[in-house]
């Protein structure tokens, strides 16, 4: 047993054998460095309790194209939506791309305007949460609520089902105003497809008519 020295007492180290006391300072030196080397692991593993594990190769590719392509198919089905026509729509929006922004404002794989995706109950936060503007669900299934609002709105004045999506494809891309103002300057009130109001588009929309026209064209069924 190792006797800590004490001031108080009248002996010294001055007749310790240098053997004993180097003997003492070697075991005094390892027990040091073994309380060192718990203390080490011990607080390695608390650190490591508390690291935010990094994103894997599997969740960092949780909205890939490919992804995005089924899930689109997946809200077009859900919101009555014919899936060729809204693969169409947002290759030609935003080429598949959930962080697209237009320099008009409009933002997301559907190019949501912000007012109209609040309209649709999206926040305008940019931080891709659930529920959010530039989450790629959120925003395809807010996009295809959009357009099955407008073939409704289209479908419920008389146009035929297949032209109330061409009317549809030109109200989100053209805004359902500019295409209610071309529709009043139609000569013939009875509108039966969408290239009457092509026809007159540009009276309303001057240049930016003939982005819409291609627009809807390459939606077309």
């Amino acid at each position: 047993m190792i006797e800590a020295w004490n001031p108080k007492k009248s002996d010294s180290l001055t007749g310790t054998n240098p053997g004993e006391l180097t003997e003492v300072f070697l075991k005094f030196r390892d027990i040091q460095k073994s309380s060192m080397l718990r203390s080490s692991i011990h607080t390695e593993k608390v650190l490591k309790s508390y690291q935010i594990e990094k994103p894997t190769k599997e969740s960092s590719n949780i909205f890939n194209k490919d992804s995005l392509h089924k899930i689109a198919n997946q809200v077009a089905q859900k919101n009555n939506v014919p899936e060729t026509l809204f693969q169409k729509l947002i290759q030609t929006e935003s080429a598949f791309n959930p962080n697209a922004k237009s320099p008009r404002g409009a933002m997301g794989l559907g190019q949501l305007m912000p007012a109209t995706a609040q309209e649709l109950g999206l926040s305008l936060k940019a931080d891709h949460s659930s529920g959010s503007i530039l989450h790629p669900e959120s925003n395809l299934d807010a996009s295809a609520r959009y357009l099955r609002k407008l073939f409704e709105k289209y479908l419920g004045e008389g146009i035929p089902t297949k032209e109330a999506w061409n009317f549809a494809a030109g109200a989100y891309n053209a805004g359902m105003g500019n295409i209610g103002r071309a529709i009043e300057k139609v000569s013939d009130k009875t509108i039966k497809n969408w290239d009457q109001v092509a026809e007159v588009l540009h009276e309303v929309t001057g240049k930016y008519s003939s982005e819409t026209i291609r627009y809807v064209n390459r939606l077309r069924a």
